[in-house]
């Protein structure tokens, strides 16, 4: 017993300092979001992702710029490249009226008939260093669509970056709350632990002016023990979802702390709104703004462009193209001409069909994410909902606990004064503290479901970085 008792004093202690003796931060549920975007690693992946995408743009734009190369040789022939021609053919005509004429001569003139010239072309080791420009100026349409893609993978970069972003956000939203709740928990555990404290304080007084017998101290004491328990445990709870909220925010985990005695005070209350979208606008608005249906949209662009893509194969490419010679060793201007200018193209005539299994591949893929966004939407309808509808049912079951708090509290006055009275058992006092407990904690579970569904749904609309503006709508309902 004293082991409890020492929980119950040091528990009273913590929850009697004064909030001026902290250096206490408030935290809003917009705040926590501006640190989530600034310091989640998932987020900052995302960026670099829109970068990386933005990047591979710029990669495909550079097919309509020309291209400039700069290439070298050197050759180490066996031998020289030279032409040779026999000379006695060439000079039959004349040697042979000659002979005839000077018949001293033909020994010179046969002699001569046997001879050679020989010309050097280029040299056993030769090097060029040229530059090459080519300029493509027909691709058959491959180059436009390849930019349309590259338009498309910013967007779908941009719309994973948005997915990350509403599900980090709506993660915020579920630990933020945790906190709250929680907290609040813990509050309402201490407070039925002071209550049955004093209840078991009472009966032992009761028991010995012999007005109750031991049982019924003893149920008392059991109470308060369970009670004592109960702290402990909602104590651990709160500080795991501590953790949680602070590695989701970027925060040393071992110091910070929420709540009215941490180091952060999360101000935002718990809230449900009277006035809200109908379910069939949130509906429309899921279904025009869902970041997934419209990033299977870019999907669709990009497989639509890659069949044109496969289609413009059966179109030539034609490019123009200079060349120059920068330097030459060993190479005669006369036989390779120092600067060259033209134009070529190319024309696959037969691939082995792989022109046609590309574009059937497409069509086919077209057709897949086709039915998936089809299946999406439904999928999204459905979702909204449920949630509308666990939204409402949190409104509901709020109002129907707020009645059976004012009971509750009513209820415990009476037990309370007919136990000191003797009309009263302990275990009916106990019953009125735990069901005073369990409305007001039903009454907190009630709006942190709404929270949870609301912020979900607003996620399927896309909207859910504003969250926080459904703080102030007129209307709202507080705890």
């Amino acid at each position: 017993m004293r082991f409890y008792r020492y929980i119950l004093l040091v528990a009273t202690a913590f929850a009697s300092i004064p909030k001026e003796a902290q250096s206490q931060e408030s935290l809003t549920i917009g705040e926590a979001m501006e640190l989530l975007n600034r310091n989640s690693n998932t987020i900052q992946i995302a960026n670099k992702g829109v970068e990386i995408a933005r990047a591979e743009k710029q990669r495909l734009n550079s097919t309509w710029y020309p291209y400039i190369n700069a290439s070298g040789t050197y050759l180490m022939m066996s031998e020289e490249i030279k032409v040779e021609e026999n000379i006695g053919k060439l000079a039959g005509d004349v040697a042979a009226p000659l002979a005839e004429a000077l018949p001293q001569l033909a020994p010179l003139i046969s002699l001569a008939s046997n001879a050679s010239l020989t010309f050097p072309l280029l040299d056993k080791n030769v090097a060029t260093i040229d530059g090459i420009i080519v300029w493509p100026l027909f691709t058959g349409g491959k180059r436009i669509y390849a930019n349309k893609i590259g338009k498309s993978l910013v967007n779908s970069a941009q719309l994973n970056r948005q997915i990350t972003q509403e599900i980090q956000t709506s993660l915020l939203v579920e630990r933020y709350y945790t906190v709250k709740l929680l907290t609040y928990n813990l509050e309402v555990c201490n407070k039925e632990l002071a209550a049955n404290r004093r209840l078991y304080e009472n009966s032992l007084k009761l028991m010995e002016n012999g007005l109750i017998n031991k049982a019924e101290m003893l149920v008392a004491k059991m109470a308060f023990d369970q009670s004592a328990q109960k702290v402990s445990g909602t104590a651990r709870k709160v500080k795991d979802a501590e953790k949680s909220l602070s590695l989701l925010l970027g925060m040393d985990t071992t110091l910070t702390t929420y709540g009215p005695n941490g180091k952060y005070l999360l101000s935002s209350p718990f809230f449900i709104c009277t006035s809200i979208p109908s379910e069939a606008e949130f509906i429309n608005l899921a279904c025009n703004n869902n970041p997934q249906t419209k990033l299977i949209d870019q999907q669709r662009e990009m497989v639509q462009n890659s069949r044109k893509i496969a289609k413009s194969s059966y179109m030539p490419d034609i490019s123009i193209f200079a060349k120059q010679n920068i330097y030459s060793y060993n190479i005669p201007s006369n036989l390779l001409p120092r600067s060259t200018i033209g134009a070529a193209f190319t024309w696959t005539i037969f691939d082995g069909t792989n022109r046609e299994r590309r574009i059937e591949i497409a069509k086919l893929q077209e057709e897949s994410l086709e039915l998936g966004k089809r299946e999406g939407t439904t999928e999204v309808e459905r979702a909204v909902r449920s949630l509308y509808s666990i939204m409402e049912d949190a409104r509901e079951s709020l109002e129907t606990v707020t009645t059976s708090i004012s009971l509750a509290q009513e209820l415990v006055k009476i037990r309370e004064r007919g136990f000191s009275e003797g009309v009263a058992t302990a275990s009916e006092v106990v019953e009125a503290n735990a069901l005073l407990a369990k409305s007001n904690l039903a009454a907190m579970l009630s709006c942190y479901q709404y929270e949870i569904a609301l912020s979900n749904m607003i996620a399927l609309c896309g909207e859910s970085l504003h969250f926080s503006s459904f703080l102030n709508r007129e209307g709202n309902i507080y705890r």
